[in-house]
């Protein structure tokens, strides 16, 4: 009967959602293809897929079910796990119940910490430095109906649980596994080598489980260790060993620094009386502690940590997994890196791809010609000391960092410390345009590779990794100097007729420098010519046809096309942004891939904001089969998951907050502002013509506040297209417009005693009126037409700076004067929804 009810659940809970999408995946997940299916096959497996996954489902649970019973207080034996042979996955593991996670915010939203996260008394938790705010006042009703609304229309499940990568392989329990509470504490039992980074890796696992239960408001309960040490940063207490879980972890090899040949797969296994996290080697341990940590159930923060009962066997599709970190255009502190090196560790992204020069700054401390710092940034760089700093606090995370000195162009910082070695007429001052600067390093000049030679015996061996990132991305031919000698140059080196043959010839000089200390050459698509080393890495971020280039050369790729950060692009647009289809050829010689933000638009405030959560939606394009496709589940567990990265470490929330409570807003203005606020999400990539923006623009607008894509619209949206469950959601939607329709007139002081603020007047007022107007049409007063679905349309993509049409009161034929107002990039994005509402 239990699995039963757990099919049951599941196909009730896919069926009100009646998304072609969501029922594809329950087909891919039981094929062994890695290709998107087409829709011709789609429609052929349905009955067969849904049939099959209902009869293997049965098996699994049965077993599962099976195995509990007869082997309570052990570790389940059916799991097939050769720890000196991950790659082989376990007998069973390919059947594993679909997607069908949910948010359980129970109030919680994602851009606000109300009374049920921060205490009623508003104290500040201690969660690793986080710069949380206790003053910022209790939050709207309008923010709980966000994550709770789902609660009265889905099925109930054991399996509410959000993973992001979701893992290779997985198969649920049907219970749970309870500690931290009165009953039941963690008993910590190693099994493998002990070096620094696995007692660091385990005391910081200690300290995350501890931090939640300090949202929990449980500290004084306590964890008893194996070795009887007691971890207790907060004061608490061991408890009795006959009242513990025991929490399995085993490894195989310990390693220190880590590397791209790294094995980062383990199992882990949950069952009713303890816990076993297996790897090869220590990284994997870490892979497997993230993915626990995910597990932990919010739903009950106030009574104990729940966590499922699961086995899973992960390892990653793509051994390259990381996240370009801009700190030339605009620069940003330690605890910024160490905030995203945390976010990155919890969703398993691996590489710290640290751009440390451009045209704009030098920041690096160079011992060796310390003029680069101090003629080439304005004050702010990394020590070498805080370099180490950030390599160590990676590698405690199992992440690489790669660096990234750009040469020979995008050197405009360099060349005002180092003007002799300018290919045409040195710069006088840094930067502080964006875009290319016409500037080069001189690949005829000799002093050049000295240069580069003594710099690289300083920096290379500051960082461990095996791969060093030269740029080498747009430089133009008119960038270097020209006249006979220059070609006298090209001639005498096998240069001539070739367009960017300086670079070449550059490139191939500091690849022969790095060989010597074993490191490999890494380099944006530009450097992609015939000729090139290669064992040369290239960085595809333009055009797919760059992949055949690459391939045609038999170089190695990684690939950042799809993933520009930068562009404010929806999550869900990275999501479906499949490599594998894109890489033209053999496998192995493709890397994986990157995130990358740029920083021209973004301050040490803004950047986690833009780096997360999107990166987690492409760390699971970079880790988990291409076979998981849907927008619903990955927004779904997208949202679960950003939640918890801020309390393991993350940021990406609390600066939103910091910088909508710097306008200066009364308490009784802030809430509506917020609410108004969460409404809009960004229209196009801001450019150097917006606003004249330059390296000396701040950045602490509202436009620089507000996240790249609003979640409240999502989630509208998503209530909206509920056809089945109108009777349900209705009341919350009609509760969301009232809110809306009321807080323009709450904000009217806002506008003027706020003239930054000033311009976004005319989006909050076509809030209000698009609410007042929605509600009239759902208490039956106006009829919604053809007409007004065209003018949604129109207003959804109409794109124009200032108002000059003054908004009806009603949605009647004025609707032709309705327009869409985009001020400063930001436009407000809920006619889509409304379309949904009033035309399914």
């Amino acid at each position: 009967s239990n699995t039963t009810t757990t099919i049951r659940s599941y196909l009730e809970r896919r069926m009100w959602r009646n998304r072609a999408q969501a029922r594809d995946d329950t087909i891919r997940l039981a094929s062994s293809g890695s290709d998107p299916p087409t829709k011709g096959s789609r429609r052929w497996g349905l009955l067969i897929g849904v049939s099959l996954v209902s009869f293997i489902v049965f098996l699994q649970i049965a077993s599962f079910s099976g195995n509990q019973t007869k082997n309570q207080g052990q570790t389940p034996n059916n799991l097939k796990y050769d720890v000196d042979n991950t790659a082989i996955p376990p007998d069973g593991f390919r059947t594993q119940l679909p997607l069908h996670q949910n948010p359980q915010y129970e109030g919680a939203s994602p851009f606000l910490y109300d009374e049920k996260l921060l205490g009623k008394e508003g104290q500040k938790p201690p969660v690793n430095g986080n710069p949380l705010h206790s003053d910022i006042p209790p939050v709207l009703s309008l923010n709980d109906l966000t994550w709770k609304w789902r609660e009265r229309i889905e099925v109930p499940s054991p399996h509410n649980y959000s993973l992001m990568p979701f893992p290779k392989d997985l198969v649920w329990g049907e219970g749970f596994l309870e500690f931290e509470s009165a009953r039941k504490k963690l008993k910590f039992e190693q099994q493998g080598e002990q070096t620094k980074r696995t007692r660091n890796a385990l005391e910081r696992f200690k300290a995350n489980i501890l931090n939640f239960s300090y949202y929990k408001k449980k500290i004084d309960h306590g964890i008893a260790l194996i070795d009887s040490r007691n971890f207790s940063p907060y004061g608490m207490k061991v408890e009795d060993e006959r009242k513990s879980v025991p929490f399995i972890i085993k490894w195989t090899k310990s390693i220190d620094y880590p590397s791209f040949q790294d094995d980062e797969s383990y199992s882990l296994i949950i069952d009713g009386a303890s816990i076993t996290l297996t790897a090869n080697t220590s990284v994997g341990i870490v892979r497997g502690m993230s993915t626990f940590l995910q597990l932990i159930s919010p739903r009950h923060y106030e009574e104990r940590i729940i966590v499922p009962q699961v086995k899973i066997f992960d390892q990653p599709i793509y051994a390259w997994r990381g996240i370009l970190f801009d700190a030339a255009r605009h620069f940003h502190p330690m605890d910024v890196v160490k905030h995203t090196l945390d976010s990155m560790a919890f969703s398993k992204l691996n590489v710290f791809h640290w751009h440390l020069s451009d045209d704009q700054g030098w920041r690096y401390e160079s011992t060796t010609f310390p003029e680069l710092h101090q003629k080439g940034s304005d004050g702010q760089y990394y020590t070498q000391a805080q370099v180490k700093e950030a390599i160590e606090y990676a590698a405690d995370r199992g992440i690489r960092v790669v660096p990234e000195f750009d040469m020979p162009g995008h050197t405009t910082a360099l060349l005002v410390a180092k003007p002799e070695l300018a290919s045409r007429a040195p710069p006088t001052s840094i930067g502080d345009k964006w875009g290319m600067q016409p500037n080069a390093m001189d690949p005829t000049n000799p002093a050049t590779y000295v240069f580069v030679q003594k710099f690289l015996d300083e920096v290379v061996p500051l960082f461990p990794d095996t791969y060093y990132h030269i740029g080498g991305d747009e430089v133009r031919p008119e960038f270097f100097k020209s006249g006979p000698e220059v070609d006298r140059f090209k001639t005498t080196n096998g240069l001539s007729g070739k367009r960017l043959g300086l670079q070449l010839y550059f490139n191939k000089q500091v690849s022969n420098m790095l060989k010597k200390f074993e490191k490999e050459m890494v380099g944006w698509e530009e450097i992609i010519e015939d000729g090139i080393p290669p064992d040369t890495v290239v960085e595809i971020w333009t055009h797919p046809n760059n992949y055949k280039h690459a391939a045609d050369r038999n170089l190695r790729a990684i690939g950042s096309l799809g993933f520009y950060l930068d562009f404010m692009e929806p999550a869900s647009k990275h999501y479906h942004n499949f490599l594998s289809g894109a890489w033209p050829g053999p496998p192995e010689r493709f890397l994986g891939g990157e995130a990358c933000m740029w920083a021209e638009f973004v301050s040490a405030q803004t950047i986690e904001s833009r780096i997360f959560p999107r990166s987690f939606a492409i760390a699971e394009r970079l880790w988990s089969p291409p076979f998981l496709q849907s927008i619903d589940d990955m927004y779904f567990r997208l949202d679960d998951i950003s939640f918890k990265a801020q309390l393991f470490g993350g940021a990406h929330h609390s600066y939103y907050l910091q910088m909508i409570n710097a306008f200066q807003l009364s308490p009784q203005e802030l809430p509506h502002f917020i609410a108004f606020a969460n409404t809009l999400h960004h229209g196009n990539r801001r450019s150097d013509n917006d606003r004249h923006l330059n390296a000396h623009t701040e950045l602490t607008d509202l436009v620089d506040a507000v996240p790249p894509e609003s979640r409240t619209c999502y989630v509208l949206l998503d209530m909206c297209q509920q056809k089945d469950h109108r009777d349900k959601v209705m009341p919350l939607i009609r509760q969301w417009l009232i809110e809306w329709s009321h807080h323009h007139d709450q904000l009217s002081r806002v506008w003027t005693n706020h003239p930054r603020l000033e311009p976004y007047k005319v989006l909050s007022r076509n809030l209000a009126l698009t609410a007042t107007g929605a509600l009239e049409i759902l208490e039956g007063k106006k009829e919604f037409s053809q007409h007004f679905e065209r003018e949604l349309n129109h207003w959804k993509a109409h794109e124009i700076l200032e108002g000059k049409k003054e908004f009806s009161q009603h949605f009647e034929r004025e609707l032709n004067h309705w327009k869409a107002h985009e001020v400063n990039k930001l436009r407000m994005c809920i006619p889509e929804a409304l379309l949904k509402l009033f035309t399914s």
